[in-house]
């Protein structure tokens, strides 16, 4: 019996498998010990040759696309294209409906541009026609420029992608023509320099800014110094901007503000019976006969909270004896209604001029005995039904009509007054000072043999640091006592005391309780009546 000797282990690891010194052949082979955790996947021998069988799919590998170069110094602009859905580049790819490719980033001026015929778009930054002689609009969607990465343009469509990392890879839909069009921007003008740097710091460079920082002794710093001191660039606001420019309907007084009186220079009539404004007032339909004795359907406007007589309010006068509910042919009968709360389109024949029944709680069209649709209808008004409303008479060149580009035919729909009858003493003196107090007050105006309503804007008053108001609420408060209207107080015209008005803050003329306190004009040039 010849025993093993004894061994102690080792204190490290050996660097082989441990040898089997009682197998059968000579050979070395790994212990039997199993380990403690199975292996995640087999192991992996390479071969010792290729492999003779073929891939299932080629490699790939992705170019990046360079912006095209310029082909010689003089030339400050080159295109290429990228992709086209008629002929599709090797090196943007169309899958699943979304062309793929990418892109270097650009140590000049590099955009992508998006080519689309003019039918199909309005945003464009250039037009040009192809050889079949169809205008083309390059639509930007994107740039890289001094060797940054590429960004997007507000005009790329929401399911495009960008992903940088050194190179960009793009993602855009499939469905238009891709260039990619290098721009020489270092070669600009002195002039063009001036113009970009005036579309930066500026909201639009006029021309005599840009002669000005154009001229050989003027520079940048120059033109920031003199924008910094008022004496030499008066300042510009936004406030007398929107103040100039408001044409906000606004139908009944209220304690802040009236609206323009019917017989100021500014105000606005129109021909059109209902505006957008007239959503949700009560109607009263009511069958009269007109100056020959026939039948015909008024419309009477009431007020809208306490649904006054009819009487007071005449918009216009339908040439039918009976309309009906457009589809289903049922007769409309005299009566009460609403005007629903859709949006009446502000032109004459507009659409949206649909009723809501009180019975039965729903809204209708309404329609002739032919069931042709009755859409907005123009203001009619005859004096031989009584009306207590005051007519204005005007002459041909008291008004003229605006806003015609709104309008397809049949101008004008509206006009402006641009003669003051009060002061002309034209104005009917059964018009008070402050109009439209309560809301069913109403005047209507004869120009060019055509009636038109009165159609009151904002009355913005003027509050300027060359002319303080002092006395403004006095003057509504007032005016408002004498139509019966105690309870509508009117505050005075200040406002905020700022660095720029308080040199010119004055006090308040007589008003009321508030006899100590001071009127700060408002910080701009506004001027402007309606």
């Amino acid at each position: 019996l010849v025993m093993a000797d004894s061994a102690e282990p080792s204190a490290e690891p050996t660097v082989g498998p441990t040898s089997n010194n009682n197998a059968s052949s000579g050979d070395d082979a790994p212990s039997q010990i199993p380990t403690q955790a199975p292996t995640q996947a087999p192991t992996q021998i390479p071969t010792k040759a290729p492999t003779q069988d073929p891939t299932q799919a080629p490699t790939r590998t992705i170019i990046p696309i360079e912006c095209p170069p310029f082909p010689s110094n003089n030339v400050d602009r080159a295109v290429r294209q990228v992709y086209s859905s008629s002929s599709p580049s090797s090196a943007a790819t169309n899958e699943g409906g979304f062309v793929k490719f990418q892109v270097e980033n650009s140590n000049d001026l590099c955009m992508l541009w998006r080519v689309v015929d003019t039918a199909t778009t309005t945003t464009a930054s250039s037009v040009t026609t192809n050889n079949d002689n169809v205008a083309k609009r390059r639509v930007p969607v994107g740039r890289s420029y001094d060797g940054n990465d590429w960004e997007f343009y507000s005009t790329t469509t929401a399911n495009s992608i960008l992903d940088c990392d050194g190179t960009c890879s793009i993602t855009l839909p499939a469905d238009s023509t891709y260039e990619l069009v290098s721009i020489r921007y270092s070669t600009l003008s002195q002039t063009n320099q001036m113009m970009r740097f005036l579309e930066q710091v500026t909201f639009g460079p006029t021309r005599n800014e840009l002669n000005f920082i154009t001229q050989s002794t003027n520079t940048i710093p120059q033109y920031l110094s003199q924008q910094m001191h008022e004496d030499e660039t008066p300042p510009t606001y936004h406030r007398a901007f929107f103040r100039q420019y408001l044409n906000h309907r606004k139908i009944i007084t209220t304690s802040d503000s009236a609206p323009s009186h019917p017989c100021s220079a500014g105000t606005r009539y129109r021909k059109y019976s209902f505006s957008d404004k007239d959503g949700k007032r009560y109607i009263q339909i009511q069958t009269h006969q007109d100056e020959d004795n026939n039948d015909r359907k008024f419309i009477y406007v009431l007020d809208g909270r306490n649904q006054r007589a009819y009487e007071t309010g005449l918009r216009t006068i339908l040439p039918y004896s009976e309309i009906y509910e457009k589809g289903s042919g049922v007769l409309i009968p005299d009566g009460r209604y609403r005007l629903c709360q859709n949006n009446i389109r502000n032109n004459v024949d507009g659409s949206g001029f649909t009723i809501r029944t009180l019975t039965q709680n729903k809204c209708i069209k309404i329609a002739d005995a032919n069931n042709r649709e009755i859409k907005n209808p123009a203001v009619m008004y005859t004096a031989s039904t009584a009306d207590p409303r005051p007519l204005i008479q005007l002459r041909s060149d008291d008004a003229k009509s605006t806003d015609e580009q709104f309008y397809d035919d049949d101008n004008p729909q509206e006009i402006i007054l641009t003669t003051d009858l009060v002061a002309s003493q034209r104005c009917p003196g059964s018009i008070p000072s402050i109009t439209n107090v309560p809301r069913t007050y109403e005047v209507v105006a004869l120009y060019q043999n055509e009636y038109y309503i009165h159609d009151p804007r904002w009355n913005v008053h003027t509050n300027t640091l060359q002319n303080p108001d002092t006395n403004y609420g006095t003057i509504m408060n007032d005016a408002m006592s004498s139509i019966g209207q105690n309870g509508r107080q009117t505050l005075c015209s200040n406002v905020a005391m700022n660095f720029i008005n308080q040199d010119h803050c004055v006090l308040a003329e007589n008003d009321g309780d508030n006899d100590n306190i001071q009127a700060c004009p408002a910080t701009d040039d506004e001027h402007f009546v309606a």
